[in-house]
């Protein structure tokens, strides 16, 4: 019997999608090709090289500034027998769209997948219009549409997509890899953590991201501050870089937490494992994050997690006092009081949270997420034969 066969249409390689599609590859379950836009885009230090066992192809790059044009995606599309189904992650690029409106006309089976759908912000402007419009066709016309987590299916139906189409297929990581580097690497904490600049007496939260406003690393400072002495000899680790790198240097001069707060510039994924081991806990403050992939990897590394209820992997895999602690966005006085009960764990509790933070992914391992993601394509597949 013939594979199932999926052409994935995406931006540009990242990390945590060549997990995925080489996963995809390993189960064997679908003929898997992938398409990728561009190599690199504006604000993303990624390598630009795409997944290491999962077909795939770069486009010939033709550009309007950042914006690529790819006039060479929809002739490829429609060469492909018609059987094939087209997944496209974005709505966002020119080539895109045109390949959702060809699809639809058509009437070939395809998926759209989104990470996120921004709330209406009253604007009436030409380009927000083109931007409605674009979205309402990809939600309403695809097959199908897939979302990370269980808040991203809600706002799927909240947009009115039918609980039958709004499906989930969550980011993944290299869990094995994570965890065997983390143990490996944690005898030698002490000196991780002299080369990166903290006490190794210090209880330290680490955060690893983009240094932008929506992140809320302004918040966790002030938080910290907050906290003072009832936070004991908590310390944070900031690694990243961005616009509000120099806004945080002087926050933190400001506040007088220059021996507790310690920025590090930004790690590619090889150099992660040596701060997961160096730290006791990871933290993300941010104001929104649709689904943030670095919980999963902090979790997988046993790392209890200090995250806002405004990230949805928080709200779907933290539980509060089990694997980490849970406060609302943007608000300086809860994440004080989060930062606080995390520090006052003692030893022994704080190494009890490092089970449920692993058993909290388990489910996320890529080959058990590939798996799930072949009977989406085979519930697509069904919901197309019933409208045609």
């Amino acid at each position: 019997m013939a594979k199932r066969a999926i052409t994935i249409v995406a931006d540009v390689p990242s990390p945590h999608q060549n997990v995925f599609f080489d996963a995809l590859a390993r189960a064997g379950e679908l003929d898997v090709e992938v398409i990728f836009c561009r190599r690199t885009m504006p604000g993303r230090a990624w390598s630009g090289e795409g997944p290491k066992q999962c077909k795939h192809l770069f486009l010939t790059e033709l550009s309007i500034g950042d914006l690529p044009l790819d006039p060479g995606l929809l002739p490829r599309l429609l060469a492909q027998r018609t059987g094939r189904v087209v997944l496209l992650i974005g709505y966002y690029l020119p080539a895109m769209l045109g390949a959702g409106a060809m699809l639809t006309l058509l009437r070939r089976p395809w998926i759209f997948w989104t990470d996120t759908l921004p709330a209406p912000d009253g604007r009436s402007d030409v380009r927000a219009k083109v931007r409605d419009a674009a979205r309402g066709l990809f939600l309403h016309r695809s097959t199908l549409c897939l979302t990370t987590g269980e808040a991203g299916r809600q706002a799927l139906i909240a947009h009115g997509v039918s609980e039958e189409r709004a499906c989930v297929s969550p980011f993944v990581v290299d869990q094995e890899w994570i965890a065997s580097e983390v143990d490996r690497l944690r005898p030698r904490r002490a000196e991780l953590r002299a080369q990166a600049g903290v006490a190794a007496e210090a209880r330290v939260l680490l955060f690893v991201g983009q240094l932008i406003k929506r992140k809320g690393v302004d918040v966790l400072v002030e938080a910290l501050a907050q906290a003072g002495q009832r936070a004991g000899a908590l310390s944070l680790v900031i690694v990243g870089e961005g616009v509000e790198q120099g806004a945080l240097r002087s926050q933190i001069n400001q506040l007088g937490l220059q021996t507790r707060v310690r920025m590090l510039p930004y790690r590619d994924n090889a150099a992660l494992p040596e701060l997961w081991a160096l730290a006791d806990g990871f933290v993300l403050p941010a104001r929104f994050d649709a689904w943030p992939v670095v919980i999963v990897e902090a979790l997988s590394a046993g790392l209890p997690v200090v995250g806002t209820e405004a990230c949805g992997s928080v709200r779907d895999l933290v539980r509060e006092g089990v694997n980490g602690f849970r406060c609302a966005a943007d608000d300086v006085a809860q994440l004080s009081g989060a930062l606080e009960r995390f520090a006052k764990l003692s030893p022994g509790a704080l190494a009890a949270m490092t089970k449920p933070a692993r058993e909290a992914v388990v489910s996320l391992s890529p080959s058990a997420v590939a798996r799930e993601f072949a009977q989406t394509i085979e519930k697509a597949v069904r919901l197309h034969g019933r409208r045609a």
